[in-house]
């Protein structure tokens, strides 16, 4: 009887075991069926990315100077009775819905051009920390998105010459050149200051140029005929997008600077106490 009864439950195991792996299989089949649906979904959203949902004349960069106000703009070609939203892409933060704003900085709003039927996410006083991609989205389903990137810059100015002294003899002609670097677009004004009164160029000695070079670069040079001791004192350029760069010019009345004068009056020293000195070291050798 005990035979009977161990092969029964021999048995018994066999078709449990059997059993669970045909449920772990009909799962894993499950789990494939809905990875390849996901799968195909995150497709068909690609996929509605094309030229037929939005209109591609819009630009998907945009660049702006840190502290302006930056508009990024999508235009759906279908966006009729369809909500529109803006989603920072980074950390996929809804931030408006429509009209509505979905978001505590106060920098951030939706705004709709009626007549052109595109919709334009305005961003105040735009920050470095800005930068990067926003997503136009229609509510439809799947959803569908217009990716814009937002690229924010700091322009810097910069006094050629990498000093903060420059040194000119008296009735020469004094040439001081700002380079600002990341402008994106020409400032709109462009001042020069002498000892923080600024310089008007109503006398024929005093010329400024301006002149804009690639890669969003822009120069303006001050050029002083005859140097006077009076033009002494300090330069700054003042750029209306960018920090201002100073330099101290000195007016040299028919001498050097004392520091250059140093350092040409021991040029004649020099070469004798190297000779002197590599003799003594050497002459034990020789």
């Amino acid at each position: 009887m005990r035979p009977k009864i161990q092969t029964n439950l021999i048995l018994s195991c066999i078709s449990f075991m059997f059993l669970l792996m045909e449920e772990s299989s009909a799962k894993l089949v499950e789990s494939k069926e809905l990875h390849t649906s996901h799968l195909n979904k995150l497709q068909s959203v690609t996929v509605a990315n094309s030229d037929e949902d939005f209109d591609n004349n819009l630009p998907s960069i945009i660049r702006a100077v840190a502290g302006t106000t930056a508009y990024l703009s999508c235009k759906p070609k279908a966006s009729r009775n369809k909500t529109v939203s803006w989603v920072r892409h980074r950390d996929l933060h809804v931030l408006t819905v429509g009209h509505f704003t979905y978001t505590t900085d106060v920098r951030f709003g939706a705004h709709y051009g009626q007549s052109a039927g595109d919709w334009s996410l305005q961003i105040k006083s735009v920050q470095p920390r800005d930068s990067g991609l926003y997503d136009c989205q229609i509510g439809t389903q799947p959803p569908k998105s217009f990716s814009v990137r937002l690229q924010v810059y700091v322009p810097r100015s910069v006094i050629a010459g990498g000093s903060t002294d420059i040194h000119v003899q008296e009735g020469s002609t004094i040439n001081i050149t700002c380079t600002v670097y990341d402008s994106v677009q020409p400032p709109a004004f462009f001042f020069w200051y002498h000892d923080g009164q600024v310089i008007h160029f109503n006398n024929d000695r005093q010329e400024r140029r301006m002149s804009l070079l690639e890669n969003d670069i822009t120069v303006s040079s001050l050029s002083i005929r005859q140097a006077v001791m009076s033009d002494s004192g300090n330069y700054t350029c003042q750029p209306a997008n960018s920090d201002k760069a100073t330099v101290r010019l000195h007016i040299l009345k028919g001498e050097e600077p004392a520091a250059m004068q140093r350092s040409s009056a021991n040029y004649p020293l020099l070469f004798p106490l190297t000779y002197l000195w590599l003799h003594l070291l050497f002459r034990n050798y020789l």
